[in-house]
């Protein structure tokens, strides 16, 4: 399952699931079916999977696969997704969070993945620090977090601090810095977001 259709975690998720194949199968099926339920998703979810229960709770959320939008249902298979190890569940319930009203529960979701080394959840960590809407604005705080993320080859985390340091208030020395990393990062930056645009490199 690898591929630049799915960023590295994923391609590992589904490589490392015994019943992958079943589920790229329950996939296929509950795309075509233009009514009703995705059964043999829901079974496989049922039975253990963490990545059904993922692809099950995403779907409940957003209204897919003949489900009708049910936000409460697709919270409980994130948190089950994530309870049973899965970290794009876990990535995918923090984000569900924020965007549901509960900031503090998608926080605490994103330090427990950042404790994981998973550089999204650093990035994630890095852009409210620098936006301050969920927590105090602190510039210090986002660029450490950026560059945590930035150690794991997280391209985004990397462009982002480029951006933090041409800010005005930084000073003309820092302004030159990050112009300068800008430079150099924009060459690789391109061609790695051309070849696989959906790499873990480049989510927030």
């Amino acid at each position: 399952m690898k591929g630049p259709n799915l960023g590295e975690n994923l391609s590992r998720e589904w490589d490392e699931d015994p019943r992958s194949p079943e589920l790229w199968d329950a996939l296929k099926l509950a795309k075509s079916c233009a009514e009703g339920s995705p059964e043999k998703l829901i079974q496989l979810a049922e039975n253990g999977s963490p990545l059904a229960m993922m692809y099950l709770g995403s779907a409940y959320i957003v209204g897919k696969y003949g489900l009708h939008p049910d936000h409460d249902t697709g919270e409980y298979w994130l948190m089950r997704s994530a309870a049973a190890g899965s970290i794009e569940g876990a990535h995918r319930l923090a984000v569900h969070s924020i965007k549901a009203g509960n900031p503090s529960k998608g926080l605490a979701e994103f330090r427990r993945l950042a404790d994981l080394g998973y550089s999204p959840a650093l990035a994630a960590l890095a852009l409210e620090y620098d936006k301050g809407r969920f927590v105090d604005r602190d510039v210090n705080e986002a660029l450490r977090y950026y560059r945590l993320a930035e150690k794991r080859g997280h391209l985004l985390a990397s462009n982002q601090i480029c951006f933090i340091l041409m800010r005005w208030e930084m000073g003309p020395l820092s302004w030159a810095r990050g112009l300068l990393k800008r430079m150099k990062l924009l060459i690789p930056f391109t061609v790695a977001y051309s070849k696989y645009p959906r790499s873990d490199r480049f989510v927030l």
